[in-house]
């Protein structure tokens, strides 16, 4: 009873400090919790609609976007959240743009492998054109987003993501009977082309008188080689971080079976949903603040020691119950086909919590000049998927490969969050990488207890299956 006062006083401590200190925070989340909560809510009714093979397919489709995407504008979309004398944001909006389009024209002369990695839905239509059509919005929508975050518009983009929300949830479901599977690429593609054709309108609205305005080419090269970094070291980064969180769809898809990938991704969608709800929103205006006041650095320490503290305090008790009751919440609210979700979910649970606590840190990773120490933290994370499919190769099963996903990725994004915190302070460190460590200990031990509650038959499954 006294911890549990405890922790809701801690719980109201840090909501009043959130209000205060991050208010454009939940500007973000306003919209981007709603847009969750739809497609939260719309989760039931298409795992009904839909079965594992066809949100595999799907999976592996985005997989294969996320791979390309950061070559789709070369990353200097996220330098427009610094601010520079030397040339107005325009020049980096101007040249992420021109890259896009160039990307994209590639896409579409280039003979794409596409329909042989997908056979099942190149079946129904050639995947060529909505390959370059998805990684065309995507890119776009990534251009707006850094543009309004720049002029901490984070109502506009707030907006947007509820837009997309509507949109995916209703194309999946109205298109499902007369396409198929394809019916969740198109219902995608509509919810990214409403977000994106949302934000396009207000730039044209507010911003018209500076964009539309000649700029000199001058400038745009100036840009191009102030943040060459970018593509040098964040593009590479970025496609690693892309193939960490979707190439197990592909892989699971590839190695396994469709539905093995449907399933592992719909368990990380009913956990990651809700959790970069928080998460992203945190990371998005704290890229702002940290861009803003990159020579500030006391001040950005002192930001993270009470954002990180408590984020890791407050989120504990939800993670040890997601432990206890996740296989069986998932199996009633999605169906008896979507069993093995909840076990994948539960077997990822410690992992996700350490990729929830380290999302915010990004955009220190962006602001200080760490680039090409996240090009390598990517690598290591990289290493850690190509290990444990590796062993899928060497006849380990899927409960294997989950476990030794969760476990090595789970110590990791620990290391991670302890280095790029330990230099802008130590002390901020240390305490971080114990706590932090600790909670991912409890949330393992909780899972693993479930876990032999749902697999009775014992761990040995968990490893060779």
């Amino acid at each position: 009873m006294f911890c549990s006062v405890l922790y809701l006083l801690h719980l109201q401590v840090f909501a009043n400090w959130v209000l205060s200190v991050l208010q454009k925070t939940l500007t973000l989340v306003a919209g981007t919790s709603a847009g969750q909560v739809i497609l939260l809510l719309a989760t039931p009714v298409l795992s009904r609609i839909y079965s594992p093979s066809d949100f595999g397919q799907f999976a592996m489709l985005l997989a294969l976007v996320a791979i390309v995407s950061p070559f789709s504008t070369l990353r200097y979309e996220t330098a427009i959240l610094i601010k520079e004398k030397s040339h107005p944001p325009k020049s980096l909006l101007i040249l992420s743009s021109a890259i896009l389009f160039a990307v994209t024209f590639l896409i579409l002369l280039i003979s794409s492998p596409i329909n042989s990695i997908l056979p099942e839905l190149s079946e129904r239509r050639s995947l060529s054109t909505l390959f370059a059509l998805f990684v065309f919005i995507n890119g776009l929508n990534l251009i707006l987003v850094s543009w309004h975050s720049r002029f901490e518009r984070f109502s506009v983009i707030s907006a947007g993501r509820l837009l997309q929300a509507i949109g995916i949830v209703i194309g999946q479901i109205t298109m499902a009977g007369a396409f198929g599977p394809l019916g969740l690429v198109y219902g995608y593609l509509i919810g990214l082309g409403l977000n994106g054709a949302q934000l396009m309108g207000v730039l044209i609205s507010r911003d018209r008188g500076e964009v539309f305005q000649k700029v000199s080419l001058d400038k745009v090269f100036v840009a191009a080689r102030k943040h060459s970094r970018f593509p040098l070291w964040l593009t590479w980064s970025s496609l690693l971080n892309g193939m960490v969180n979707q190439l197990p769809n592909l892989l699971f898809g590839k190695l396994f079976s469709a539905s093995v990938a449907g399933n592992y991704m719909m368990a990380t969608r009913v956990l990651r949903s809700p959790l970069s709800l928080i998460g992203q929103s945190i990371y998005q205006v704290l890229a702002q603040y940290v861009g803003a006041n990159v020579d500030k650095r006391t001040e950005v320490v002192q930001v993270l020691r009470k954002l990180m503290l408590n984020m890791a305090n407050l989120s504990i008790v939800p993670f040890i119950g997601l432990a206890l009751l996740l296989p069986s919440v998932v199996e009633i609210v999605l169906g008896a086909q979507w069993s093995e979700s909840g076990i994948y979910a539960l077997i990822i649970l410690p992992w996700l919590f350490t990729i929830f606590i380290s999302w915010p840190l990004t955009g220190v990773f962006n602001a200080f000049g760490f680039q090409r120490k996240l090009l390598m933290f990517n690598i290591l994370f990289f290493i850690v998927i190509a290990l444990a499919f590796l062993g899928a190769v060497f006849g380990v099963g899927v409960y294997g490969v989950l476990v030794f996903l969760s476990a090595a990725g789970s110590v990791t994004r620990v290391y991670y969050s302890v280095w790029i915190i330990g230099r802008l302070d130590r002390q901020l460190s240390l305490q971080m990488g114990r706590l932090v460590g600790v909670y991912t200990v409890i949330i393992s031990v909780a899972a693993a207890v479930g876990l032999v509650r749902e697999i009775p038959i014992g761990l040995g499954q968990v490893y060779i299956g």
